[in-house]
Formats: structure tokens, C-alpha cells, sequence
């Protein structure tokens, strides 16, 4: 209770609970009271120093506004009782509720060298995984940063679901396959370097690569050789780095201190 920074948790919205499923009768008591005074003072109570609540598990606008409220007043009551208030970013789409206000949210999945859309895992049929390639993803999710800091005034954003998905789920979309050819161009840049690297020179016709292979591999090689597939594994960190980079920059220019 004295050192280090003790954390609670509650980032499922009672949208994402009850779409889940295997919900307790009581749900929605139990969804309320997270929001009492009552509750924040016996976090205060246990030590707990920051709450990270919900506030954007990936629904359209309309759908989620109620529980985005609830996260406003749960930042003043933390913020009364003095405790810091965090928030939720999924990085994921809900796209049942997406669609109805974003009908082009479909531009904003991931989508595999099959033209797959992937989703999120075991029985999560109805989200998908977004691409943070993305620019209508990537002005989505600054709208969001915005509402958390200015709206909610939060104090620190957690995103979750901060990763690339495992081959061969890895998102070949247009986005991606311009943002990758940008990529071998900046490490690259001239002929001689790329036909050191590839055997001949020019990226405009080179395409992602395709993970899932025929005569085994690649999770059976002691190592990966080839080029582009060494490259592309470069690429999907840099994704990953360059995405939280756009959205942090653009929060500390809302608030230094978020």
C-alpha cells in the first residue's frame, strides 16, 4: 500500500459482457455498483493507486456512448477520492455495432493473403482484428484519444491488443502492401543496395509475403532465410512502433502528462 503502483481493473463494458455471453443473472447490479462512490472508496481502501476502466472496446459511437459517460463520471469520482482513472482502447472492431455507424469500418480490418477477415479468437466471432495500417483506423483512434483526454480527462490510455497477428494471419491489405513497399524503399533506397539485398532492384512489384507454405515451414526452419520474409517480420514491429508512436505524440499534444 505504500509503494510501487497498485492497479484494478474493469475494461469490459457491459456492451462487451453481455455480447459475450455466460453472464451472471446480476450483471447488470454488479455493472452499476463499478460505478458507485462505494466502489472507488474501497479501491482507495485495498491501496489501489490507478483504476483502468472501460471506454473504447471497439463499438460504433452510438452504442457505446452510454458506457464512454459512465467512464467521465468514474474519472470525477477517482479524481475526487484521489486516485488516477485510466482507459481502454481494444484495437479491435466490433463490427456488428461498428458497421451501423461506420459502414466502411471493413476498410479498417485486418485482411490475410486469402482475404480473410481475422477475428479476434476462440469464440469472438463478431470482432475483428484492425489494421493499423489503416488511415481511417488510425483517425478513428485519435478521435478516441481525444474523447479520453479531453472528455473523460483521463489519465493514462491503455492500449490493448498492441500487436501484429501470428502468420499466417498477418494483414496483406492495400494499406499494408504500400506501407511495406515504403518500408524496403527507406532501407533500401538505391538500385545497388536492393539488388544486393533481392537479387534485382525495384520494390514496385514486390507484394507481402505469403507465410503459409506448402513443403513445411516456416515454424519447422532453425531459421528464417528468406529475405522479404526477414524483412516483413522488421516491417510488422516497425507497424506496431510506428501506430503507438501517431497515437501517443498526438495524446501528449492534448495533455503533456497523459
Amino acid at each position: 500500500k505504500e509503494a510501487g503502483l497498485t492497479v484494478a481493473g474493469g475494461w469490459h463494458p457491459i456492451t462487451g459482457r453481455l455480447r459475450a455471453g455466460n453472464q451472471p443473472d446480476n450483471v447488470e447490479e454488479e455493472y452499476d455498483w463499478e460505478y458507485t462512490e462505494a466502489h472507488i472508496l474501497r479501491l482507495k481502501e485495498l491501496g489501489i493507486k490507478l483504476l483502468v476502466s472501460q471506454f473504447d472496446r471497439g463499438l460504433g459511437d452510438t452504442d457505446q456512448a452510454e458506457d464512454q459517460e459512465r467512464a467521465r463520471l468514474q474519472a470525477e469520482l477517482c479524481h475526487k477520492h484521489g486516485l488516477r482513472h485510466g482507459t481502454y482502447l481494444a484495437n479491435t472492431v466490433y463490427f456488428e455495432s461498428m458497421l451501423k455507424d461506420y459502414p466502411e469500418c471493413e476498410d479498417w480490418a485486418v485482411v490475410t493473403h486469402d482475404g480473410r477477415k481475422v477475428h479476434y479468437g476462440g469464440e469472438q466471432t463478431w470482432r475483428w482484428v484492425a489494421c493499423f495500417n489503416s488511415p481511417g483506423w488510425r483517425e478513428r483512434m485519435r478521435r478516441q484519444v481525444e474523447r479520453a483526454v479531453n472528455y473523460v480527462k483521463t489519465d493514462f490510455l491503455h492500449f490493448d491488443n498492441l500487436a501484429v497477428w501470428p502468420e499466417p494471419d498477418s494483414c496483406h491489405c492495400r494499406y499494408c502492401q504500400e506501407a511495406f513497399r515504403k518500408f524496403l524503399y527507406r532501407r533500401y533506397p538505391d538500385p545497388a543496395s536492393q539488388k544486393r539485398r533481392f537479387g534485382y532492384p525495384g520494390f514496385e512489384t514486390f507484394r507481402a509475403p505469403n507465410f503459409y507454405l506448402r513443403f513445411g515451414g516456416p515454424w519447422d526452419l532453425d531459421q528464417v532465410r528468406n529475405p522479404l520474409m526477414q524483412e516483413w517480420i522488421l516491417f510488422r514491429c516497425w507497424t506496431v512502433t510506428d501506430y503507438i508512436r501517431e497515437m501517443s505524440e498526438y495524446a501528449h499534444s492534448l495533455n503533456p502528462a497523459i
